[in-house]
């Protein structure tokens, strides 16, 4: 069994579990501490982000069709992988938090957050990006959209920001938040 737990710590993102938030749901900072026969694992947790749905009284049809369409386009490597699925209102019955993570799926954290972050943040500190890795982002971009149209799947939201930057240093990037695709 694996469990999901929030990381609140001022390591994590200073006490906030939230790093990020679009039209349905939230994206939240979260560690996955292994289980077995009951007894918590030696291995050091691994930090992934969380994207938690607000209608969690119902699984909504439009997670559900998000969840779908990423398993079945996930084998790209400019797409967003989804590592895991929760359809349950919450992990853990016993826990204070009345919602310690409801219904949603578990994909890589990305520290440099969205493309559109990455250019406010360049462009705050005056930097600009290299005309060379601004083609390589484009041509990234375009080679996950022709994968997913290939699938016959439109995305119908592509914009910076539901675009990720991989990794903390260079320019590859993936395609996320298919809430909007069909």
């Amino acid at each position: 069994t694996i469990l999901f737990e929030r990381d609140t710590s001022a390591n994590g993102c200073g006490g906030k579990a939230k790093i990020g938030e679009g039209r349905f749901a939230d994206v939240l900072l979260c560690r996955i501490v292994g289980r077995h026969r009951g007894r918590a694992s030696t291995a050091a947790p691994q930090v992934h982000a969380y994207k938690q749905f607000r209608m969690i009284d119902v699984v909504p049809h439009e997670m559900l069709a998000e969840i779908e369409i990423m398993t079945m386009v996930h084998d790209h490597p400019n797409i967003a992988k989804v590592l895991g699925v929760c359809l349950e209102k919450s992990i853990d019955g016993n826990n204070p938090d009345p919602i310690p993570f409801g219904p949603g799926f578990l994909m890589e954290f990305m520290p440099r957050g969205s493309l559109r972050d990455v250019l406010d943040q360049t462009k705050k500190d005056g930097i600009d990006i290299p005309w060379d890795a601004r083609r390589d982002i484009a041509a990234q971009i375009c080679d996950g959209m022709n994968f997913l149209h290939a699938k016959d799947f439109l995305h119908r939201d592509i914009k910076a920001a539901n675009v990720l930057v991989v990794g903390a240093e260079g320019w590859t990037v993936q395609i996320a938040d298919f809430g909007s695709a069909k």
